[in-house]
């Protein structure tokens, strides 16, 4: 069986308009957004398409009282750059300027990480700016890249966590 989980991103890719559709079994997405859109964009056959929302097991999340976590901010995913990590900075850059305790943890792959992505102009010069301004940054130590994976231990460490997209699957 083929199944192909779909967010919003893909929206902006070339790759199912050069899928056979035929061979796919399945089609899962994760809103009632991003079903209709994919439905209506691709002409997807309605009878293999699926719902299944991202689910949170709060009872996982139990740091709470963690004062080590008083001044951690997450953002988890800033790729592609409609997530924003230039208004997260802004964010950062304010209150860094208001106490130098806050930091900033940044979750998620590396634009270079992901070619499709890398090979857009716009989105690889936007990232590239970001990225010197953290390096020319007064608060450059305090911006904290960690890797793509399982966000359990990632939210039980911050106090706070940035959403700051112009547009979410959700």
């Amino acid at each position: 069986k083929l199944i192909v989980r779909l967010h919003r991103q893909e929206l902006e890719t070339s790759y199912l308009s050069e899928a056979k559709i035929e061979n796919i079994d399945s089609f899962i997405t994760v809103s009632p957004f991003i079903f209709e859109e994919f439905s209506r964009k691709f002409g997807l056959p309605r009878e293999k398409m699926h719902m299944v929302y991202n689910s949170v097991d709060r009872e996982k999340f139990s740091n709470y009282k963690d004062q080590e976590r008083k001044y951690n901010i997450g953002m988890v995913g800033y790729l592609p750059k409609l997530k924003r990590l230039d208004l997260a900075l802004d964010i950062f850059d304010e209150l860094y300027n208001n106490d130098d305790r806050y930091r900033l943890h940044i979750k998620g792959k590396h634009p270079q990480e992901l070619q499709w992505l890398w090979r857009i102009e716009e989105e690889r010069t936007f990232y590239e700016e970001q990225f010197e301004r953290i390096k020319t940054a007064k608060w450059k130590d305090n911006v904290i890249f960690e890797p793509f994976g399982d966000v359990v231990q990632f939210y039980n460490k911050m106090e706070y966590i940035l959403s700051v997209s112009d547009v979410e699957s959700f």
